[in-house]
């Protein structure tokens, strides 16, 4: 692609964003959020293909009107990445709530990988097996106003997003 083009998709894309947020609703919350949401354990990270370390983050979850700035952490008895159901990966700790693989741990296309957690009061929290597949390549990004549309009996407007994508090669995953 020469430069004229990918700063023409690039301003596409900063139109489309600025236009998506101008655009954007708020809801209010209701006066009485569900208070049985709270305390739920939060697991945030993620691997890929790249080399690592990955850093895995555990945490409480809080009520809708508390300090989201300061989350809870959850101090774990183990956190371990099973690799195709036998290989294991133990992450260390390395702050309160924050475990991280070893430095030459990495993710490889076509295998399974799956979290276990397990707590000081004897409680084993996994994941579902997750494969790794190729990255596929998005070809475009598109959008159509879509004016005066009828939703809970309000006329509103907006905005309809596509996109043309590939899938990666020898994937079976459909999205």
């Amino acid at each position: 692609r020469n430069f004229a083009t990918v700063m023409v998709h690039r301003l596409q894309l900063i139109l489309f964003a600025f236009i998506a947020f101008i655009a954007s609703c708020v809801d209010r919350l209701p006066e009485s959020p569900d208070a049985s949401k709270s305390n739920r354990l939060i697991v945030d990270g993620f691997i890929s293909n790249e080399r690592g370390p990955y850093t895995v983050k555990l945490f409480r979850s809080r009520g809708v009107y508390t300090n989201l700035e300061s989350p809870i952490p959850v101090i774990a008895k183990s956190v371990v990445i099973l690799v195709d159901g036998t290989q294991e990966e133990l992450l260390k700790p390395i702050s309160p709530g924050i475990y991280q693989t070893s430095e030459g741990f990495r993710g490889e296309l076509g295998r399974t990988y799956q979290l276990r957690i397990a707590d000081f009061e004897g409680n084993i929290f996994h994941s579902t097996e997750q494969r790794i597949y190729e990255a596929g390549a998005v070809d475009s990004i598109y959008y159509q106003y879509v004016p005066n549309v009828i939703i809970k009996d309000r006329p509103l407007s907006g905005f309809r997003v596509f996109f043309d994508s590939e899938a990666g090669v020898n994937s079976s995953a459909f999205f």
